[in-house]
């Protein structure tokens, strides 16, 4: 009769533990970052202007109300890129941004 009941605190024991602890680890919940696209631990998350950014690119963007500047690439000045144009991958101050290509289509008398 006692080891019956050595045996049932026993299971009774075990099955506590079982369930206060789960089946396992849950999932860690996910987050898209808004700045690089890769998939991250949600708890991790930074929001910036109402988006969801990792530590890096968070760490790496501007603070709210820094001027982001840069340089023009072909006279150097550098400026708020607000003030610029960005064509091809560079950078240009208003005065040294390269003409845009006219339209295949544009001067053929179509309205």
């Amino acid at each position: 009769m006692k080891r019956t009941l050595t045996l049932t605190a026993l299971l009774a024991l075990a099955l506590t533990l079982v369930f206060a602890t789960g089946c396992g680890t849950k999932a860690e919940a996910q987050a898209k970052c808004a700045g690089c696209g890769m998939e991250f631990p949600e708890k991790d998350a930074v929001v910036m202007d109402g988006k969801t950014m990792c530590p890096h690119c968070a760490e790496a963007a501007p603070a709210a109300g820094e001027t982001v500047m840069h340089a023009c690439a072909k006279c150097g000045m550098e400026m708020a890129a607000t003030e610029m144009v960005e064509q091809g991958g560079k950078w240009y101050c208003g005065h040294c941004a390269p003409a845009e290509e006219p339209s295949e289509h544009e001067g053929h008398g179509h309205g």
